[in-house]
């Protein structure tokens, strides 16, 4: 082959390769805008709700206060509707309002002229939407007690029953005794034109279920209402959230097409408007609630903005990974050496700087507040200095000076070992005596000493008569030394993980990219000598391999969540059987195609304490192994019993090609990998049993395998039922 034809091949599998790898990404990253979206959704269309739900819980409040009171004062009235101060989210205004007749309307001007101070009069709109004197009518229904006034004050005297839209609600309300608001109005107060919506809750007294509609309306007193305006309700709702690029839709979806919108809020670089139609948002969130007898609406539509700010690289970078594959091993390996390399140099030097601090110590034994011993072999007494005895906490006289009360401070795991080494330097075998061992303080800890010495004496015979030494606290430097191994043996994993993801990568992936390149070859060479079998042919092979490389990308993608921690441990109860039904339609597609029948043995009704998401996880990974490795019309079965109120054991069953018994006792091991074809050549990582493994001891349980070469595999874990939440919470 040559250069210029080698190259090609080189560009073609390349970019056929960041082809696929952009897709897949491209979709996850679609996918996960969107959770983005919904979850900001959601809280906001939670906090609107909340607060249209509070002025209907206001409003039933008030209605009770005049239920159970006969008279009200205005001051009384002033002082329980500021006990809703907080809660008055959006609320204009909260309103009394009187059923007065035509008889009496002369008296009741009167009185409210006294109470509220004010030149009181019954009014409503005309033509110009100005306020005038009311028209003589049978009975009028004005607004009377006000809270606040300021801002409201042309709302006093207002006559509702006057209004078209304010007198069918009024009508609706007392007719069906119940809470109603209106469709949306011009409100009287406030800014010309300023829409809004009034509320209203009929107070009949002496009202008994076995009464007339007419008698009912006879017993109407007036109403309790207010006035909100839909625009302080979303703007109120959302302010206590971050500002974020998605657009909302406050709709009354009762009235006419004309008067549904009730607010619009027009978020930052937003390109939509009022008139958006919302079948052509690609993403939206709708939620529909019941209002006062009306059906109102919230829908929340991202703008372009949300998607940009929001937008990730991770396709683009997979894509680059692609490119740069060959340099990436390379770069590795370099990387890799040059920690071993490092961490070497690191472990060399501390040795040296602990040899030089001992060597230092001992230099300046004289000068230094270190441990020092004197020990007269032919007495047994052992004179240690005060320096000793607060290593160990005690004070000087603390300590009796004899050779056996020091025996006693020994560890008794160090003891044999410690008086070995003594012995063998009294017996002049070894030129000095040192050791390291653990002696008891005085609160009843463990320090850890290295007492140095040496005979100095010996009588004509060689019997050591008397030897000196020191003692050093070496306690901090054991600890020093218990983090190095710990460090060692964290980075011996690191590079296991390593080489098992590269190996990963350099073979199981290779693999599909070598099948999805050479048929791609045939097909771009010999298109025109093959038939439409051939053709479509090789297209299943491509995209066979495709599907493979899918699904190995997908696991890597969840075996690297697993380890950078990004899989948040939610456990709750749940049904058991509905999780392994749903687990068995996700995989009947792959069944159905080798023909392989799937036996659901388990009939309990019982539920189970874990996280959902892991254990499908788990469920999911063995049933798809059992169709990987078991042949053509073979059998799967699946069974879960309960050991007793706590423990639930899970298995799935096959009638596959089995497990050689060698590899039984590596299957979940850290460092043990291996990736295995399946009975119709399926690919896959090898990683399953690892997440597998996991999130089951994750979960409280554990996992294990039985199999059989040829005959079949069972694999088994168990789960936590509802009776045992105590194990979580000693978590």
């Amino acid at each position: 082959m040559s250069k210029q034809n080698k190259l090609v091949l080189i560009v073609s599998v390349g970019l056929l390769t960041t082809i696929i790898s952009f897709i897949v990404s491209y979709r996850i990253e679609q996918k996960r805008v969107q959770i983005i979206f919904e979850k900001a959704a959601v809280e906001r269309t939670a906090l609107i709700i909340q607060s249209i739900e509070m002025t209907e819980l206001v409003t039933e409040s008030m209605r009770n206060l005049f239920l159970v009171t006969e008279d009200i004062s205005y001051p009384n009235f002033q002082k329980f509707i500021n006990s809703f101060n907080k809660k008055m989210i959006g609320i204009q205004s909260l309103e009394w309002v009187p059923r007065i007749k035509h008889s009496d309307k002369e008296n009741f001007i009167t009185q409210a002229k006294n109470t509220l101070s004010i030149d009181y009069k019954i009014l409503e709109l005309n033509a110009d939407h100005n306020l005038i004197s009311a028209n003589e009518r049978e009975e009028y229904f004005p607004v009377y007690y006000l809270e606040p006034i300021k801002g409201n004050e042309e709302s006093l005297g207002f006559d509702l029953a006057s209004n078209k839209e304010r007198n069918a609600a009024l009508k609706n309300s007392a007719e069906k005794n119940r809470f109603v608001a209106s469709e949306r109005i011009i409100l009287v107060q406030g800014e010309k034109n300023e829409i809004g919506i009034r509320l209203f809750e009929p107070v009949i007294r002496n009202l008994s279920e076995s009464e007339t509609e007419n008698k009912k309306l006879e017993n109407l007193i007036g109403f309790v209402g207010g006035v909100f305006k839909p625009e302080k309700i979303v703007e109120n709702s959302i302010s206590v959230l971050q500002k974020t690029d998605i657009d909302i839709y406050l709709l009354d979806e009762s009235a006419p097409k004309e008067n549904q919108l009730l607010y619009f809020h027009k978020s930052r670089f937003s390109q939509n408007n009022e008139q958006t139609n919302f079948d052509e948002a690609e993403i939206k969130f709708h939620q529909k609630i019941q209002y006062g007898g009306r059906t109102w609406s919230i829908t929340c539509i991202p703008t372009q903005n949300f998607f940009d700010v929001n937008e990730a690289y991770i396709p683009h970078l997979i894509s680059l990974i692609f490119f740069f594959l060959t340099a990436f091993f390379s770069f590795y390996y370099f990387r890799h050496s040059q920690e071993k390399e490092r961490i070497k140099n690191i472990v060399e030097k501390r040795t040296k700087e602990l040899n030089e601090s001992k060597q230092r110590l001992d230099l300046a034994i004289n000068v230094a507040e270190l441990g020092l011993w004197d020990w007269n072999i032919k007495t047994g007494n052992l004179y240690n200095n005060e320096k000793f005895a607060t290593m160990l906490e005690f004070k000087e006289n603390d300590i009796e000076p004899f050779f056996e009360n020091w025996k006693k401070l020994i560890h008794p795991d160090d003891e044999d070992e410690v008086l070995d080494i003594l012995n063998q330097h009294l017996e002049g075998y070894t030129p000095n005596f040192s050791a390291e061992l653990r002696l008891g303080t005085k609160s009843g800890n463990w320090k850890w000493i290295q007492t140095l010495g040496k005979v100095v004496e010996r009588n004509e015979n060689g019997k050591p008569e008397r030897a000196i030494g020191i003692n050093i606290d070496i306690t901090e430097r054991k600890y020093i030394q218990q983090k190095l191994i710990k460090y060692s043996q964290k980075l011996e994993k690191q590079n296991i993980e390593k080489s098992k993801i590269f190996s990963i990568i350099s073979h199981d992936l290779k693999s599909p990219l070598v099948a999805i390149n050479g048929f791609s070859e045939l097909l771009v060479t010999d298109i025109d000598t093959l038939d439409l079998s051939e053709i479509k042919k090789y297209c299943i092979y491509i995209y066979q391999s495709s599907t493979s490389l899918n699904s190995i990308l997908e696991g890597l993608a969840e075996w690297g969540r697993l380890q950078l921690g990004q899989i948040t441990f939610s456990p709750k109860s749940y049904q058991l059987n509905k999780q392994i039904e749903k687990v068995i339609n996700q995989e009947k597609i792959n069944a159905l195609n080798k023909e392989i029948e799937i036996q659901n043995n388990f009939n309990g009704n019982f539920k189970i304490f874990a996280d959902e998401i892991m254990i499908e996880t788990c469920m999911r990974n063995l049933l798809s192994n059992a169709i990987k490795f078991t042949p053509h019309k073979g059998k799967i079965y699946i069974n879960a019993e309960m050991k007793d109120d706590k423990i639930v054991t899970f298995s799935v069953t096959d009638t596959g090609v089995g497990i050689p018994e060698s590899n039984l006792k590596n299957m979940f091991k850290d460092s043990y990998h291996i990736s295995t074809n399946g009975t119709s050549g399926e690919k896959g990582t090898g990683l399953g049993l690892g997440i597998c493994k996991e999130f089951v001891e994750r979960n409280g349980g554990k996992i294990w395998v039985e199999s059989i070469e040829n005959f079949g595999t069972t694999f088994y874990f168990t789960l936590r039922t509802e009776d045992s939440l105590d194990y979580f919470r000693n978590l």
